[in-house]
């Protein structure tokens, strides 16, 4: 582009569609040439180019103001059955220049609007006014009518009734009578005086202290100015929800958390909020630790959202600062009752709508959801198909939803607390699963050989239980179906969890033998009732 302009070439947008569709009507024998302008194609002009010089009408913005649905339906009665944009302009430049026709419903002519900016050409008719605007205003930026100005200048066709343009243009030394209103209403859009807001009348419409805070904000980068814009605005136009909601934004911009808080919640308050102060206020909240009040406000939040993603994550934080804090105090208590019972209640408020959990068949076989790297990290062997392992890092993506689709029993082996695993805990049993709680070396169980699932035999990769605490895998075993182990140690601590435990099978000849423990042969399972 610049390499034409210093050439002196004029711009062209690139029409391909357009012009095919002028190619289709010559090949129809709709629109015929001249010898002239047969020879003009020939040496490579558009058929567009052609059919515009021929009514003295040029390529130009215009065009793309051009909606063909909008068009027919308020020109069908002298335009015929337009199909396209070429139909469009034909129709114009052959039957049409005398009507000067709107473009489209947003884009209609007005032609004393247009001969205001145009004075040298104030004695024009309308078809002449509306041939100058398709041939040279609008490749000059010139608006057809004020609505279109009004679009172009800040989003709305209409004109803001509760500005007070008179006074304004008074007051910056501008004769009212000498000025159009839109020219006015540029000047003091453009104008970087917050002060402004003064020339704002007291009204229901707030469309124009959004325009100026969003423009001081994004524009001017005086995110100052626009937190006193609409802090009159409040003054003027009363308590809205959306001024709050901006201000929430704003503040938190400007790092000042607990003000910006406060406006999201007002926000909330009022009628018909911004969705997304349900959203940033629970952050909020979320990152203070208050996770009651940030569930709280989801909650209400729910229907509006209905439950999409962005509601979702908010959600899965907050339960996960939740489940921390469970996870201290169950520990801090030595996994008292009332903690104990907290987590159950939890457990339970994890919500995996039916819906998702589409009825599928019950597969066979068994996922391995592991806290330990080295068990899905080995690549060297080819995994059984009745055996699918996923790592702590998978359950944190859900990568895992597929493969549990594929089996029928799940195995949680020595996972931390986290709402993540108790999230694919509730999956599992919303599909139907058998959930098992694995606590020691995997080892050969109902078939399937685990044990060959479990390559640290050097022991470089330590298990999870040696780097954190016992008390809160025992936490994750109360929420599976069962639990097993290969710890003999491990079974006093699970019959103190586990509500009314009960051994079920032990391999070897005795209930609890360490020797057996350390051979991998000892495995017990202790029923959860659910």
């Amino acid at each position: 582009m610049r390499v034409g302009r210093l050439e002196g070439r004029q711009y062209r947008q690139a029409l391909r569609d357009l012009t095919r569709e002028f190619d289709n009507l010559i090949a129809a024998g709709t629109v015929k040439l001249t010898d002239r302008e047969r020879a003009a194609r020939r040496q490579g002009q558009s058929a567009l180019s052609l059919i515009l010089a021929r009514h003295g009408l040029r390529e130009g913005p215009w065009i793309d103001e051009i909606s063909v649905a909008e068009f027919r339906a308020l020109h069908a009665s002298w335009a015929g059955p337009v199909m396209n944009r070429a139909d469009c302009i034909l129709a114009i430049a052959e039957h049409g220049m005398e009507k000067t026709p709107a473009l489209s419903l947003k884009c209609n002519f007005d032609p004393a609007f247009y001969a205001r900016q145009i004075p040298e050409f104030h004695d024009l008719d309308p078809s002449g006014l509306y041939a100058h605007y398709l041939s040279e205003g609008a490749l000059q930026g010139l608006a057809p009518s004020e609505p279109s100005a009004l679009d172009r200048l800040w989003g709305y066709s209409d004109f803001p009734q509760n500005f007070d343009w008179e006074g304004f243009a008074a007051s910056a030394g501008l004769q009212a009578t000498a000025i159009d209103r839109v020219d006015v209403l540029r000047k003091f859009l453009l104008s970087a005086d917050p002060s402004r807001v003064k020339f704002v009348r007291p009204s229901t419409d707030g469309r124009l202290f959004i325009f100026l805070a969003s423009r001081a904000w994004f524009y001017q980068g005086r995110p100052e100015d626009a937190v006193e814009i609409l802090t009159v605005g409040l003054e003027v136009c009363g308590p809205r929800s959306d001024f709050h909601h901006r201000l929430g934004d704003l503040h938190r911009h400007m790092g000042k958390h607990e003000l910006a808080l406060r406006h999201f919640r007002s926000a909330i308050t009022l009628g018909t909020p911004d969705r997304w102060s349900y959203i940033n206020a629970a952050s909020m909240l979320t990152e203070k630790g208050d996770h009651a009040s940030a569930l709280k406000i989801l909650e209400q939040g729910r229907v509006v959202w209905q439950e999409r993603a962005p509601w979702r994550n908010a959600q899965s934080d907050a339960m996960r600062v939740k489940c921390r804090a469970l996870l201290n105090e169950a520990v801090s208590s030595g996994l008292g009752q009332t903690e104990l019972g907290a987590v159950d209640r939890f457990m339970k408020s994890i919500r995996v709508e039916a819906s998702r959990a589409t009825a599928f068949d019950k597969g066979n076989g068994v996922l391995v959801l592991t806290g330990r790297a080295a068990s899905s990290e080995r690549r060297d062997r080819k995994l059984s198909d009745a055996v699918s392992v996923f790592d702590l890092h998978s359950i944190e993506k859900s990568d895992y939803l597929a493969a549990m689709l594929r089996h029928d029993t799940v195995i949680f082996h020595e996972l931390p607390f986290t709402f993540d695993v108790l999230y694919a805990i509730a999956c599992a049993h919303a599909l139907g699963k058998q959930t098992f709680a694995w606590v020691g070396d995997l080892a050969d169980w109902r078939s399937h050989q685990l044990r060959h699932f479990e390559w640290d035999w050097a022991g470089v990769d330590a298990s999870p239980l040696s780097q954190s605490m016992f008390l809160e895998t025992l936490l994750v075993a109360r929420c599976c179906g069962y639990a097993v182990t290969t710890l003999a140690g491990f079974v006093d601590g699970l019959e103190r969890v586990l509500p009314e435990p009960k051994v079920e099978h032990v391999t070897g000849s005795a209930q609890r033998p360490l020797a057996l423990d350390t051979a991998r042969r000892f495995v017990l399972l202790a029923h959860r009732r659910n």
